[in-house]
């Protein structure tokens, strides 16, 4: 059984736990707040490369790496 998550509500709660804004995060990323803030409030689906990156970025540990696995 597998468990859907909303990668978009679970980066901006780490993002948040960081510290950090969506400007921080594009600028790490070389790209826009607006397309942070449309990853964060799901209106697109990121592609998984993406993801990778963000959370790079953000520093993610391993156990927080399982929010994002079935």
């Amino acid at each position: 059984m597998s468990r859907r998550i909303d990668v978009g509500t679970e980066i901006k709660a780490i993002r948040r736990e960081r510290g950090l804004t969506q400007e921080d995060v594009a600028d790490a990323l070389e790209t826009t707040q607006a397309a942070i803030s449309r990853l964060e409030g799901g209106i697109y689906r990121p592609r998984w490369d993406l993801v990778v990156s963000v959370l790079g970025v953000l520093s993610v540990t391993r156990e927080e790496w399982d929010r994002f696995l079935p």
